[in-house]
């Protein structure tokens, strides 16, 4: 992707948005036309909801209006003082008998022949019906309201239709780019529209209380922190980055959510961005990744960068970097839209160290400004970088990683490429005109999250981690100017 790449209308977002209000939008009204329609599927098993039809040998009609008018004033509870309060009469030959029906809903069954009254009992199914067909309202209810809940209910199987029509597509393109489906794979991909991957299973770690011993403002004084939330992010300030917020806020950062596109009016709230693991849709894991931003949104957060503003950005394994790859390359970053790993059995952890030379000595790892010194950090499978531009390398993937792509997320075979990345970057820091910006490849490592069905921990609760966050922490302090 590249950044004079012109941004259209998403029609898998569109599609969902007209699903999901179309549905809100006629919920009452369909919940009330499903439960009476249900009513009247069985009014003749029903006697509740109308009476049961009696019948007698006659099968000509012979009795005079006059009789049955006569006989229908005879009974107290239809009400009948003349033909101004009968609703109506339903003739059955074929029973021998006829039903009238008053304005107060009682019916009066009778003889065809003689108008000899067979049964008087309360009619409940034209109310019923009334309700159904949204009369009981107002009588052009059925126009303005039961109308256009018809053609929205018919959207809604359209629209319905055509994400079904999408996860097929998916999975006959991963199919053709060579990926085999096992069960669990089959499986896995109904989940993908929700969430993407086997990652899905994330939560946010609600019981990790960040250690800040020392802060580095007085409380809630700090440089204003915009987490993206506008943007199909996967990880956000109110769910999987909830811990990095916390520690953010113990330190004295005041933290919030940047809502909605990039402007230059909403950027001034900010001090520093954050932008994690942001999205083109909430569609299907696969490549072609969707563009996560327009390129108006790219040039006003490279001019904000430029002007002074500090980028905090993160792009996790594919789809992550290729829905971000525009907003990198105006830095000088080009990500890889793959999964950095030993091999997909081994999938987790990667260790960076000082000692070995992964991990640089730099204002990240603190060897600038003590305390905060960090010896080694732990991330949890992403994605790998180069710099087209100056940077400092911060994280330097060691000996024995690969850079696996599938074309379907967290689908691996044979024949998916897997190129080693042995010297690429998974962390780095920019200076840009009067910013800064930094950059790595996992999103996991600068929070606290639970994975899995076992709820196994990841990011700064590893115990493999306990130096993550002060990572984190040097890594904001230096956005902030204070190393």
């Amino acid at each position: 992707m590249s950044t004079d790449t012109p941004h259209r209308p998403n029609p898998r977002v569109w599609n969902r948005r007209l699903h999901r209000w179309g549905a809100i939008a006629i919920g009452l009204p369909l919940l009330l036309i499903i439960l009476t329609g249900a009513l009247l599927q069985v009014k003749k098993q029903v006697a509740w909801i109308q009476p049961p039809e009696l019948r007698t040998e006659a099968r000509v009609p012979t009795v005079a209006y006059e009789v049955l008018l006569q006989r229908a004033m005879a009974v107290p509870e239809a009400g009948i003082t003349g033909w101004q309060d009968v609703d109506r009469l339903d003739v059955r030959p074929g029973k021998g008998m006829l039903k009238l029906v008053a304005t107060n809903n009682w019916e009066i069954q009778m003889d065809i022949a003689t108008g000899e009254v067979l049964q008087v009992a309360y009619r409940r199914s034209d109310f019923i019906e009334s309700l159904h067909d949204m009369s009981w309202f107002h009588d052009s209810a059925k126009l303005w309201l039961g109308l256009p809940v018809a053609f929205i209910m018919l959207g809604l199987w359209l629209t319905g239709g055509y994400m079904w029509l999408v996860h097929v597509k998916g999975r006959r393109r991963a199919r053709h780019a060579g990926a085999s489906h096992s069960a669990a794979g089959a499986l896995l991909l109904v989940l993908i529209p929700a969430a993407g991957t086997v990652a899905a299973q994330q939560v946010p770690d609600t019981s990790f209380r960040p250690v800040v011993t020392a802060s580095a403002y007085p409380e809630g004084q700090g440089p204003r922190v915009l987490i993206d939330q506008g943007h199909f992010n996967f990880h956000r300030v109110d769910g999987r980055y909830g811990a990095f917020a916390g520690v953010l806020r113990r330190d004295g950062f005041r933290v919030g959510a940047h809502r909605g596109p990039f402007t230059e009016a909403s950027l001034r709230e900010a001090d520093i961005l954050v932008i994690a693991n942001a999205l083109g849709d909430d569609g299907p894991w696969v490549l072609p990744a969707r563009p996560a931003f327009t390129p108006e949104e790219v040039t006003v957060v490279r001019r904000w960068v430029e002007g002074g503003g500090a980028l905090l950005l993160v792009a996790d394994h594919m789809p992550f970097p290729g829905s971000m790859q525009a907003m990198g390359r105006a830095f000088g970053i080009e990500w890889t839209d793959g999964f950095a790993m030993y091999s997909p059995e081994e999938r987790g952890i990667l260790t960076f160290r000082r000692a070995d030379g992964s991990l640089v000595s730099g204002a990240a790892a603190g060897a600038r400004m003590r305390p905060g010194a960090v010896d080694s950090l732990v991330a949890f499978t992403g994605s790998v970088f180069t710099l087209t531009g100056e940077g400092e390398p911060v994280l330097i993937v060691p000996s024995g990683v690969r850079d696996y792509q599938p074309t379907l997320a967290w689908e691996f075979t044979a024949d998916t490429p897997a190129p080693s990345a042995e010297g690429m970057l998974m962390g780095a820091l920019l200076q840009r005109a009067a910013g800064r910006v930094a950059a790595f490849g996992e999103a996991a490592m600068l929070s606290a999250q639970l994975a899995g069905a076992t709820r196994e921990p990841m990011g700064f609760n590893h115990p493999a981690a306990p130096q993550n966050a002060q990572f984190m922490l040097n890594v904001l302090h230096w956005l902030a100017g204070r190393r």
